[in-house]
């Protein structure tokens, strides 16, 4: 191997591309020892992860990796939580609950939601006028997707404020980077409130069905099978968590691709027809998800090494969604590309749910942002880059108009 790689500093999350160069040039199977967990860096690596059968997602025991023994109450709480997730199922439980959540995530559904997603955004955007400057963050990319999902299920909007923290606390268990103990510490506050806030909407839901996603839940039958009490707190968390958090971080990074960019910006402001187009380029250029991750159970032949059974695999999407020997000039950013054989939304049966609505709240929030806003451009260019390896993004993105 040609590594070690740094993995962990500041600049590497603020700019991870060179690094995933070379490690598909001279590692495309790298083994980080100090985590214990191989990097797959290219395309077909990647690919294969989103694919082979030979690979687990039944993994949530690994993010308790150096939690003492003194935290075993809280770990036992967090970990029975994220083993429900759908993204943590094998088959062949895995394919009855995709098959119960799938429906609510129809074409017809996803598209009925496009006026209210627009009405969203411009009551956020009308909020904002006249500010001068803001936290696009904090101000405009997260109350959006989060609004949707809410009203998706049903949870009030004087609400939100709590589940971003909430959700927060949640996702410390999966950046795979802090200390172990404290993380367990900090998800299990934000496990026990959503375990006690969506077991009460389940339980008003059953007694009084709305026009709603936890209703449809709440009532999805698949050849006599209902989704258990444990498994829709599970779906109701995850669906609030990946339905905003993801979107909201793709909304960011969208934009500071685009200031970055001034000429493609001014491209895509002369050429709105693009914007289905720049919302692929969004997803393959800097995308959200940082890593995809799965359990090794056969030996397996990958980037030219054999990686034993019982080894943790990372594929790394933006380094996949770089790669050379499939996209053509890679690093260039370019809203005309159209190329939606990135990885951004990982792929086979474990592709995201909530891919068609990722993408309907991206295009709406980021088209109605540039026509509000004109002049809009970074207020800093140094921004703080999260140090997670589950998920990419800043802390905060402040811009002026």
């Amino acid at each position: 191997m040609a590594g070690p790689y740094d993995l962990e500093s500041d600049s590497y999350f603020a700019d991870p591309y060179e690094t995933y160069a070379r490690m598909r040039r001279d590692d495309p199977a790298y083994f980080d020892q100090a985590r214990g967990i191989w990097f797959l860096t290219r395309y077909e690596d990647v690919y294969a992860v989103c694919r082979d059968k030979r690979m687990s997602v039944a993994r949530a025991d690994l993010f308790f990796a150096g939690v003492s023994r003194a935290m075993s109450e809280k770990t036992d709480v967090v970990r029975h939580f994220l083993t429900d997730w759908l993204n943590f199922v094998d088959p062949p439980r895995h394919t009855i609950l995709r098959k119960l959540q799938t429906p609510a995530f129809s074409a017809r559904k996803i598209a009925a939601l496009e006026s209210y997603i627009q009405q969203v955004a411009d009551t956020v955007l009308d909020a904002l006028a006249g500010a001068g400057q803001f936290d696009l963050i904090r101000d405009f990319s997260f109350p959006v997707p989060a609004q949707v999902i809410a009203h998706m299920l049903g949870v009030p909007p004087e609400d939100l404020g709590s589940f971003k923290g909430w959700t927060d606390d949640v996702f410390r268990m999966l950046a795979w980077s802090g200390d172990p103990d404290e993380n367990v510490a900090v998800a299990y506050d934000g496990v026990a409130s959503l375990t006690a806030y969506f077991r009460d909407l389940i339980r008003a839901r059953r007694k009084d069905p709305a026009d709603d996603l936890l209703s449809a839940l709440v009532e999805a039958d698949e050849d006599g099978q209902f989704l258990t009490g444990d498994e829709l707190v599970a779906a109701c968390a995850l669906l609030q968590i990946a339905g905003h958090e993801t979107t909201t971080h793709l909304i960011g990074n969208a934009v500071i691709a685009l200031l970055r960019h001034p000429d493609e910006l001014a491209r895509l402001r002369e050429n709105p027809q693009l914007m289905a187009s720049a919302v692929e380029e969004f997803l393959r250029y800097e995308g959200v998800s940082a890593s995809i991750s799965r359990l090794l159970l056969e030996d397996a032949e990958l980037g030219g090494q054999v990686i034993p059974a019982g080894q943790l695999l990372f594929g790394v999407p933006q380094a996949a969604n770089r790669d050379p020997a499939v996209f053509e000039d890679p690093d260039r950013f370019d809203v005309g590309r159209n190329d939606a054989r990135h990885l951004a939304f990982a792929g086979g049966p474990h592709l995201c749910l909530g891919a068609a609505l990722g993408r309907l709240e991206t295009r709406i929030a980021v088209s109605s942002l540039l026509a509000r806003f004109p002049d809009l451009a970074l207020a800093d260019d140094k921004l703080v880059w999260l140090k997670s390896l589950a998920i990419r993004g800043v802390e905060s993105l402040p811009v002026t108009v």
